[in-house]
């Protein structure tokens, strides 16, 4: 367990070392609420996941060790079609249980090839960093997931809520070479698959 240790030396009148005392103080509770705090600094109370702050922070990552050893990841970037028509007719209960579906059926569909976050309202993004050197096959392919599992209908206290999910993806380093330029491109393709009919997915600029 993690301590705090405090050592002193004993000595007698002529100055030698008789003998040394130690004081320790358990610091488990503290790292604890330390590591509580953290994590609530970082994560999204509603869903769990991590929030834009810790995006921002990974992302940073993700392009510093791209740029080292010369690797391509995506960033799908998306939001709720329909939300806001769940929210006004079946409260904002149901949106938040719509919130969190939502955020289990990312990670369902992400699995372990990378991580998901809730940017804010009803917006998620998925930072994908793969060995697979086709990175915009994998990409697509999870976003196709998301796109149908999203679209499952959400129980919620006797009734149903259904969603859908407009889905845009930017590629490191086609698509900007820093954080802003792939959020940019990501956030820009989300919108313009809005503007398209909704529900779909856009990975390039027309």
């Amino acid at each position: 367990y993690p301590e705090w240790l405090a050592i002193s030396s004993i000595r007698d009148p002529q100055g030698n070392i008789l003998m040394y005392t130690a004081m320790f103080r358990d610091l488990s509770e503290r790292y604890r609420y330390e590591q509580k705090i953290k994590h609530q600094a970082l994560h999204d109370p509603l869903t769990g996941l991590p929030n834009r702050r810790f995006f921002h922070e990974k992302l940073s990552t993700a392009i510093a060790s791209a740029q080292q050893l010369a690797n391509r990841f995506a960033l799908i970037y998306l939001d709720l079609d329909g939300f806001k028509q769940v929210n006004d007719s079946l409260g904002h209960e149901a949106g938040d249980q719509v919130l969190r579906v939502t955020a289990e059926r990312l990670l369902n569909c992400v699995g372990d090839q990378g991580a998901c976050f809730r940017m804010g309202g009803d917006e998620f993004a998925v930072l994908l960093q793969v060995a697979d050197n086709d990175v915009a096959t994998v990409a697509k392919t999870i976003a196709g997931l998301i796109l149908t599992d999203v679209r499952n209908p959400i129980g919620f206290a006797a009734q149903t809520a259904v969603v859908g999910t407009s889905i845009g993806i930017a590629f490191f380093p086609t698509d900007g070479q820093d954080a802003e330029s792939i959020l940019v491109a990501a956030d820009r393709r989300m919108y313009a698959a809005k503007r398209s009919g909704r529900n779909r997915i856009v990975c390039e600029d027309d």
